[in-house]
């Protein structure tokens, strides 16, 4: 075991420099946003977020390597397919909206109030990355007001072994985000890689809405972060990576459709 352990470490300290540094080579197509940002009070802090199109709402949860601006594509895909699609700046990461952070344990309540004041009514979340963390626990608590959720790429590890070693991997993490990532002060701010780590834990919750969970088969994650296969969703795959808003953006849109329009109306 302690082998095992030692080779685990080798690992994530070779391959995370190179990991960061690909990543920020990673440039989003150059779109230029459809819909001006406009900007709601959400627990007494102004959120900016940008609304597109008409139809089933859809809000999309940004992963947490980057801004909204390379979810311009995808919003803009499916809004020309009918939908009603709101992106907002997520509190701490990159964007207008504020950089103060909140925990994890509140991202449910922020969610809800962001739905009451901005969306409305009942929506269909689409969550990126990291952020399926968020999403599960959100459509747990309100269930009655999310009409479907779709896990794109989710981060969700299977066990407390598998948890405790992406912590300690995302303390290395920790260390080279400032050198490489100089421009994103949230990586750099101590409470956003406390809620960070809260995010690298065991999925506890499943879904009670129409679920899909889609990877690319070119993302190396669906065999690092397993938690996945605990959730009782269709799952899919398709022949794109970690990052199909950017590089898949037409195919994305016609799956997320797809799904849509098959389980819910």
């Amino acid at each position: 075991m302690k082998t095992w352990i030692i080779l685990g470490v080798c690992l994530v300290l070779a391959i995370t420099p190179i990991i960061l540094v690909y990543q920020k080579g990673e440039k989003p197509p150059e779109v230029v946003a459809s819909a001006e940002k406009k900007a709601v009070t959400v627990n007494g802090q102004e959120v900016w977020y940008r609304e597109e199109g008409t139809g089933i709402p859809i809000l999309i949860l940004v992963g947490w390597g980057g801004s909204t601006n390379s979810y311009f594509p995808i919003q803009d895909k499916l809004a020309n397919r009918g939908y009603r699609v709101f992106l907002p700046d997520l509190p701490g990461l990159p964007g207008k909206t504020s950089s103060t952070f909140i925990p994890l344990d509140e991202w449910s309540n922020w969610i809800e109030e962001f739905r009451k004041v901005a969306i409305g009514e009942q929506f269909v979340v689409v969550s990126h990355s990291l952020s399926a963390q968020i999403a599960l626990q959100y459509v747990s608590k309100e269930h009655s007001k999310c009409r479907g959720e779709i896990l794109v790429s989710p981060w969700l590890v299977s066990s407390s072994y598998q948890e405790s070693f992406w912590r300690f991997a995302a303390k290395i993490v920790h260390f080279f985000c400032p050198i490489v990532y100089q421009d994103m002060n949230w990586v750099k701010d101590e409470k956003a890689w406390a809620t960070a780590l809260d995010l690298i834990s065991v999925a506890k919750e499943q879904p009670r809405v129409p679920c899909l969970i889609l990877w690319g088969k070119r993302d190396p994650a669906k065999y690092l972060f397993t938690g996945w296969r605990k959730i009782h969703c269709e799952t899919k795959q398709y022949n794109w990576d970690h990052s199909p808003q950017i590089r898949a953006t037409e195919e994305l849109a016609a799956v997320i459709d797809e799904f849509i329009r098959r389980q819910l109306t």
